[in-house]
């Protein structure tokens, strides 16, 4: 008679047992208490530039201003709500398993987001015209004229920190994680650019509050290649806590994004 306790069986052959095959996948790709990761992010999306506005004038806002500030001209000083509204990030992450099903994770991001907006006024600035996109702009100085009305490009570059909590659903090849947290977001620079209709591009660094707090919600699907590496998509919705602007009206817009993550497994 075969003696049964005398038969082995290697992983590779009893890999071929589909429960024990699930066991291998959880217990090597994420499942120990304390295994860190790091990887790099990019996403995309958009956002209503005025979304969460408390106050302020209708699209396209008026002002009145001293008529020896502008050029004779029959049109009244117009610029319009910024709008169609984009982002893109991309960054380096790093995390840890800190419980059987939580995690913590953290990064570095760099943000762009624009906005397009129309304007009649510009600002003589030497040798070339400047395209004017907000009123507070007008405030100090005499050299402005009422043109006809042009299309400009903004751009609002920021470095984010985000932290976030994630509460593992689902853990094996594949992976669902739902994400909360917030991120510390600091303005580096904003640049006006109406170079299409030939007006020089500059950068300003004024009317957008230094440091921001964005509220984080998402979720982050996972399927893991080999015991190391793992590749995630990571759709997500940004909330402005605080409002960007420092005066005039308080703006809160909200984020659409979709992400791709790659990450590498270090233990």
């Amino acid at each position: 008679m075969v003696e049964l306790d005398s038969f082995s069986f290697s992983d590779p052959e009893l890999s071929m047992v589909p429960w024990y095959s699930g066991a291998i996948v959880n217990n090597t790709k994420g499942g120990e208490f304390g295994r860190l990761w790091a990887g790099l992010g990019m996403a995309g999306g958009s956002f209503n530039p005025t979304g969460g506005v408390s106050s302020g004038n209708s699209d396209e806002a008026s002002i009145s201003l001293n008529e020896d500030s502008f050029s004779q001209s029959v049109q009244s000083p117009l610029i319009g709500k910024e709008e169609n509204g984009r982002v893109i990030n991309i960054g380096a992450n790093f995390g840890a398993r800190i419980a059987p099903k939580w995690i913590l994770q953290s990064g570095i991001v760099l943000v762009d987001r624009s906005t397009t907006n129309t304007s009649n006024i510009a600002q003589n600035a030497g040798s070339a015209l400047r395209a004017v996109n907000d009123f507070s702009e007008l405030s100090n100085t005499s050299d402005l004229s009422v043109v006809g009305t042009y299309d400009i490009d903004n751009s609002y570059r920021f470095i984010s920190v985000p932290v976030q909590a994630g509460y593992i659903l689902f853990d094996r090849k594949f992976g669902i994680t739902l994400l909360g947290g917030v991120s510390n977001d600091l303005f580096l620079k904003k640049s006006i650019d109406g170079e299409n209709n030939g007006f020089q591009e500059y950068d300003v660094d004024e009317g957008i509050r230094t440091y921001n707090i964005t509220g984080l919600l998402g979720t982050e699907l996972g399927y893991h290649i080999g015991s190391h590496y793992l590749i995630a998509l990571t759709p997500q919705i940004r909330q402005a806590i605080n409002s960007t602007t420092i005066s005039g009206e308080k703006v809160r817009p909200t984020f659409f994004e979709l992400g791709f993550r790659f990450k590498y497994l270090l233990k």
